[in-house]
């Protein structure tokens, strides 16, 4: 089984987009909005598209004051660096070295913004 070459891409895009720093709240709805469409494409992962559709929900639901709940949103990220990385484990995952780097690159965002809130 191949991965199809757009869900190839969306990785590399979104794992370049985590680590460059271009995650804003308008391009974090784009990219998930990219994934809950590619991810339709695939059976079995329910609980993965779930979580992205709770993001997307909390990245549109902005206070224009203090933008999305930092908190929502960081449970969401580790909930789907989890998938990510569970699903990199599978012996049937087209690609494991690629999806680990996703969920590799979802949780060094995550401790980064750890020692932010603890400097």
């Amino acid at each position: 089984m191949n991965t199809p070459q757009s869900t190839t891409t969306l990785i590399d895009t979104t794992t370049q987009a985590l680590k460059n720093g271009e995650h804003t709240s308008e391009s974090g709805q784009a990219l998930v909005d990219d994934w809950l469409n590619e991810l339709s494409h695939y059976d079995g992962l329910e609980a993965v598209r779930a979580a992205l559709s709770n993001l997307q929900k909390v990245l549109l639901n902005v206070d224009n004051q203090t933008g999305p709940d930092p908190v929502q949103v960081r449970v969401l990220l580790m909930e789907l660096a989890e998938y990510t990385s569970y699903f990199a484990r599978q012996e049937t995952t087209p690609n494991p070295e690629q999806l680990q780097q996703l969920a590799d690159t979802l949780q060094g965002l995550l401790a980064s913004t750890d020692e932010v809130g603890h400097s």
